[in-house]
C-alpha cells in the first residue's frame, strides 16, 4: 500500500518587501511547516529582490522593519510558530509618512 503525500498550500501576500510591489504568491507546504521554514524559501527565491534593510544578520526576515501577521490580523514573529495550517499570511513593509 503507498501513501500519498498531500502537501496544502499558503497564499503569501507581499506588501513592499520584494521591490516594492505588492503581489500574491502561492507556497506548497508540509505538516509542521514553520515561519522560519517560509522565510527561508521566501529569501532563497526572493533574495536578490529584497532590500538588505528588510533581511536579518541570520538571513531572514528583520521583524523590526517587516510586519508579519496572520488572516485575522494577529502579528507573528516566533519563527518557530506552525504555519501549516493556515491558508494567508502578510508581509508587510510599513510605509512612513513625511
Amino acid at each position: 500500500m503507498s501513501s500519498v503525500i498531500c502537501m496544502s498550500k499558503i497564499k503569501v501576500h507581499f506588501y513592499g518587501l520584494i521591490k516594492g510591489d505588492f503581489f500574491v504568491q502561492e507556497f506548497e507546504v508540509d505538516s509542521l511547516y514553520t515561519l522560519g521554514d517560509l522565510e527561508k524559501d521566501i529569501v532563497r527565491i526572493y533574495g536578490n529582490d529584497i532590500n538588505e534593510d528588510y533581511k536579518s544578520n541570520e538571513g531572514l526576515l528583520n521583524h523590526k522593519l517587516v510586519r508579519v501577521g496572520d488572516v485575522s490580523g494577529k502579528r507573528l514573529d516566533d519563527l518557530n510558530t506552525d504555519i501549516s495550517g493556515l491558508s494567508e499570511i502578510w508581509f508587510v513593509v510599513p510605509f512612513a509618512g513625511g
